[in-house]
């Protein structure tokens, strides 16, 4: 199948691409690297009337020198991997990156669209709730930021408005913390059935300010708050690892799919998050 009719266009800048998505009203769409877009537009899964390209805006900024990591909403997938301040400041993005898709997916694909096209399963979403990232969003009318956790509101869907443009994504690294990004999928560069990653601190084998996220689950990657809570400031054993496990698999509301059960994801979930948290304390601490 081809795509509906419709109008295009492509800014060069941000304040065009916000003109025109306020002109454009609820059926614009915002296309980037076309990754997840394209498809849905070829099946009718999206009808937009103006489709406006921002691959010119020049948002495909890194910056990873200072306190804060700040990424541009264009930046490549395939440059969160190969970056070398990324990879040895916060190695858990490269190694979540590497888990989207297929090569050809990560040249194309942005982060930004990543995350607004807000796919459950998308590793990036849960990326970017794990380091508590910040999201700036800009319109004609301001802009405004928000944390990633209030940034998704269920399956495929966001709090930007239609007229609104994620701009950038920023995120303190956390220093010396230790850190963990697993999934199981039927295959590699398949959809995810569970992600899960992890990031804490281990002193004198005291874990602090542990924090695990759990995608594919829920209709949005969420937290396992139960986990955390038992495992913060506890030893790290095998019986507080296993604990923490149980309860981010009974915690979560599972869904059933075509793909799996519920009962198959909170099991998944359980095994995930127990190899997570091994693999995290194994891990030597690294510098941010």
């Amino acid at each position: 199948m081809k795509p509906a009719p419709f109008e295009y266009i492509r800014p060069s800048d941000v304040n065009d691409a916000l003109v025109a998505l306020g002109g454009a009203g609820p059926d614009a769409k915002v296309i980037a690297g076309g990754q997840s877009l394209v498809p849905m537009l070829n099946l009718r899964m999206a009808s937009p009337t103006v489709l406006v390209d921002i691959d010119r805006l020049g948002l495909d900024h890194i910056e990873a020198d200072g306190a804060t990591i700040r990424l541009g909403a264009l930046v490549r997938q395939r440059a969160l991997i190969d970056h070398d301040g990324l990879r040895s400041r916060v190695p858990i993005v490269s190694e979540a990156a590497r888990m989207v898709g297929h090569p050809a997916i990560r040249n194309r694909g942005t982060l930004g669209g990543s995350l607004c096209h807000a796919d459950p399963t998308a590793e990036l979403a849960a990326l970017a709730v794990l380091l508590d990232a910040k999201l700036d969003i800009a319109s004609s009318r301001g802009t405004r930021v928000v944390t990633a956790e209030e940034f998704f509101l269920g399956p495929f869907m966001t709090v930007l408005e239609p007229d609104e443009l994620l701009t950038e994504i920023s995120f303190d690294p956390d220093a010396g913390g230790s850190w963990a990004f697993l999934e199981l999928a039927e295959r590699a560069g398949d959809f995810a059935i569970v992600a899960v990653g992890v990031q804490l601190r281990a002193e004198d084998r005291l874990i602090r300010k542990p924090r695990i996220v759990v995608a594919g689950v829920e209709g949005s990657p969420v937290r396992a708050l139960q986990a955390e809570q038992i495992l913060d400031g506890e030893e790290a054993t095998r019986e507080a690892i296993a604990a923490a496990a149980d309860a981010a698999g009974t915690e979560l509301d599972a869904q059933d799919d075509v793909r799996a059960s519920a009962a198959f994801r909170r099991q998944a979930t359980r095994v995930l998050v127990q190899r997570a948290l091994v693999l995290a304390l194994e891990r030597e601490p690294r510098a941010a």
